[in-house]
């Protein structure tokens, strides 16, 4: 190898834009320092010998200049200094009325806040926590968390969600609230429960807050006599509340709907779709009109089984691994990226406590520090979310299969449309051999994209290391992990868990969808309104779709599961492709070619490629530049353009049936009254009734044209954004706060569970 030929290894050891590290973070600089002092020659000969992720990983580690980062500068865990400064600032918006402001900084309170328990604990790290900060008492550090809790729930009560208030009440009650305020928390859940008409509730939060009062030593005898009348009046208020309530049940009518009959979309409004005409026996994700076929050119890749119209459901899909983007943290569920403001649900909590949070929690900001893509947290967490026994058995029945995770993949057998099914013959999106049945293209890397992906992969095991995933007995500190007296080699667990970080990292680069919320300036319009990535995913079932730049389908997400609709017709046989991101509307072939060729290391032969259909703003409304279709119903083949050459009947070469093309012009002349229609109604907010007229429209041009044809692919754009209002959607106004934050410690009644593991 030359020594240009070196240098160009060198500059290619960043170049995977998956891995995007941040400037900011340690570790681009850590690599750069690496590559340009270390990767000489004789490293990449050496490197190019190496036949399995589980040998580069051993050799890698071997080497003093891997391990000069020192990890014990981090700061790691949860911060009590942190959590302060939240609940004061907290404090100073709720005094000048800013109640979600004041509400998203406790929430930053809460997230950082240790847990309360952990202050029993001697030599925990929150004790030694509390010691570097004199000004706040080991009183205030264990209340720290209840209190921040207490405090949103007053926000909540202002912001008149009533029963996320009461969640924030009963888990600020479980963390050990201060008892001289519990008649606070009690008054508020009265307060709560008798807006939402539970008046027995009520009644007994009222007596509980009078209880409580009475035992208080915070309040002298007048103050607790001007609250408690205070607490009695809110009581015989209820009386009158009851009877008013018994005199008007009759009355009672549900809420009306949004005004002038516009489709205000709330979250209940989401669409719970079906698959169309029900699921693929053996890819039960995929609806039945979806056939898996297979190439060693194409892979894997997704055929019409039998005709499919617009609108049809294709899939349903949850991801068998998913991440939420560091600036999202504290504003959607961190488990199922559905909750708006802070986190979803104990469920959420205690799975994600369960699965990946038990190490992820203590190393968050070590990994935010390296400035790492959230690629890298999905490689890191396919493995932190399983554990070390139930990997070694997937190597187990991977190898049974003639297949191996970590080992000499030279030999292994051929894929096939069914690698990746379970014992029972199905494809599921929660069995971990459909990640390793995924393409990685690892026979075409080069040395250094191999070291550079080893350098993360052993930063990332180091991280485990420090977290316990090899068992608390095995818990590295950071003077371990570097060369010195307390330096060993790795062990066999260790050196496994490292290869398989390397191999997940080949696999998420090309195997990754973005999870996005689809955000409005007002409920009823589409003016402004983008898609907003708030993390990612693997989605093992959607992934055997191939790319088109001209895109057939959409994509949206309830939470964290994927929902695809067809945009085309298709016939039997026909390919049912994605798009993974290039689109002909907007961007040329060549530019096209060019960032999937780098991105995803295919030269893309789709048919807008191989056409070289137009973009937008080159389409041009010209009889002459459209490709007629024939006119017969099951045909809908090419029959020619629209030339003034070309004779008033067209006959089809495939079919024989003759299209009359004035006839095709006039009835397409008339169809822009249609579209105006259409457009009129989505400015008029009616979104469901401008889908449905933009499908009709979209139907109607089908049986005359095919693309690229503009009016047809703003139709099918303006369909691709109705659709977005069926999932996860959010405008100014629209507060779905969910309180419960998976940093939180599990209550009493959860450690007493014996479902807690």
């Amino acid at each position: 190898m030359s020594g240009k030929q070196v240098e160009k290894e060198k500059m290619g050891v960043t170049s995977d834009p998956t891995m995007d590290l941040n400037e900011k973070g340690f570790f681009r600089p850590y690599v750069m320092k690496l590559t340009s002092q270390h990767l000489n020659q004789r490293v990449l000969d050496t490197f190019q010998k190496l036949n399995s992720d589980l040998d580069r990983i051993t050799f890698l580690h071997q080497m003093p200049f891997v391990h000069t980062l020192q990890l014990d500068k981090y700061s790691r865990g949860k911060s009590l200094k942190e959590a302060q400064e939240a609940k004061v600032r907290g404090n100073t918006h709720f005094g000048k009325g800013k109640f979600f402001e004041a509400a998203m900084e406790y929430t930053r309170g809460i997230l950082a806040a240790p847990w309360p328990a952990s202050y029993h604990q001697p030599g925990s790290s929150s004790s030694s926590s509390s010691a570097s900060c004199p000004s706040i008492s080991t009183q205030d550090a264990i209340s720290v968390l209840p209190v921040s809790l207490g405090n949103r729930s007053a926000c909540l009560l202002h912001l008149g969600l009533h029963q996320e208030c009461l969640e924030d009440i009963d888990e600020a009650i479980c963390q050990g609230y201060p008892q001289k305020l519990l008649h606070k928390l009690h008054e508020r859940a009265g307060d709560c429960h008798s807006h939402l008409i539970n008046l027995g509730e009520a009644k007994r939060a009222y007596e509980s807050a009078l209880e409580a009062l009475g035992a208080s030593s915070g309040l002298d005898q007048k103050k607790q006599d001007t609250w408690a009348t205070a607490i009695l009046e809110k009581l015989k208020d209820l009386e009158a509340k009851g009877q008013q309530v018994a005199v008007n049940h009759q009355q009672q009518s549900s809420p009306s709907g949004p005004a002038s009959g516009q489709d205000c979309l709330f979250e209940d409004d989401e669409e719970r779709p079906e698959l169309t005409k029900g699921c693929n026996p053996k890819f039960p994700s995929f609806a039945k009109s979806m056939v898996i076929k297979y190439t060693s050119d194409n892979g894997r890749y997704t055929v019409a089984g039998g005709p499919i119209h617009p609108g049809e459901t294709l899939a349903i899909e949850d991801p068998i691994v998913t991440c939420i983007m560091a600036e999202k943290r504290g504003i959607y569920c961190s488990y199922c990226l559905k909750s708006e403001v802070a986190f979803c649900s104990r469920q959420c909590r205690s799975a994600a406590c369960q699965s990946y949070h038990k190490y992820e929690c203590g190393i968050q900001k070590l990994l935010d520090a390296s400035g790492m893509s959230i690629t890298c947290w999905i490689a890191l967490r396919i493995v932190s979310q399983s554990s070390l026994q139930h990997l070694y058995k997937l190597e187990e029945v991977m190898r049974a299969k003639g297949k191996t995770l970590v080992h000499d993949r030279a030999n292994e057998s051929e894929r096939t449309e069914d690698g990746g099914m379970s014992n029972d013959g199905q494809y599921l999106s929660s069995n971990y051999e459909t990640i390793y049945n995924m393409e990685d293209h690892y026979k075409q890397r080069r040395p250094a994209d191999f070291i550079h992906k080893g350098l993360m992969s052993i930063f990332l095991l180091k991280c485990l290391q420090l977290s316990g995933y090899f068992g608390q007995e095995n818990i590295k500190s950071p003077d371990e992990l570097v060369p010195g007296d307390k330096w060993k080699p790795l062990t066999k667990e260790e050196a496994f868990i490292g290869a398989l970080i390397l191999r997940n990292l080949q696999i998420v680069q090309f195997n990754v969808h973005e999870i996005s919320d689809f955000r409005m300036k007002t409920p009823t319009t589409f003016k402004g309104a983008n898609s907003v990535s708030i993390g990612a995913g693997i989605y093992p079932t959607v992934c055997l779709m191939n790319h088109s730049c001209g895109p057939g389908i959409v994509r949206y997400f309830l939470g964290s599961k994927m929902v695809v609709k067809c945009l085309n017709r298709l016939k039997t046989g026909d390919l049912v492709s994605e798009n993974y991101g290039p689109v002909f509307t907007r961007m040329p072939v060549s530019e096209r070619r060019a960032t999937l060729r780098a991105r995803y290391w295919f030269d893309c032969a789709c048919e807008a490629c191989e056409g070289a259909w137009p973009t937008y703003a080159e389409m041009c409304a010209n009889a002459h530049d459209l490709r007629l279709v024939c006119s017969a119903r099951d045909c809908h083949s090419v029959i020619g353009s629209a030339t003034e050459e070309e004779p008033v009947f067209v006959t089809c070469k495939v079919c024989g049936t003759k299209t009359n093309v004035f006839k095709v012009l006039k009835k397409l002349q008339a169809t822009e009254a249609s579209f105006q229609s259409a457009m009129g109604l989505i400015e008029a907010g009616h979104v469901k009734d401008a889908m449905k007229a933009f499908f009709e429209l979209l139907d109607e041009l089908d049986t005359m044209l095919a693309p690229p044809y503009k009016d047809l692919h703003l139709c099918q754009e303006f369909i691709r954004r109705c659709m977005l209002t069926m999932g996860s959607h959010w405008y100014p106004g629209k507060l779905r706060f969910s309180t419960f934050s998976s940093s939180l410690p599990p209550s009493v009644k959860e450690i007493m569970s014996p479902n807690n593991c």
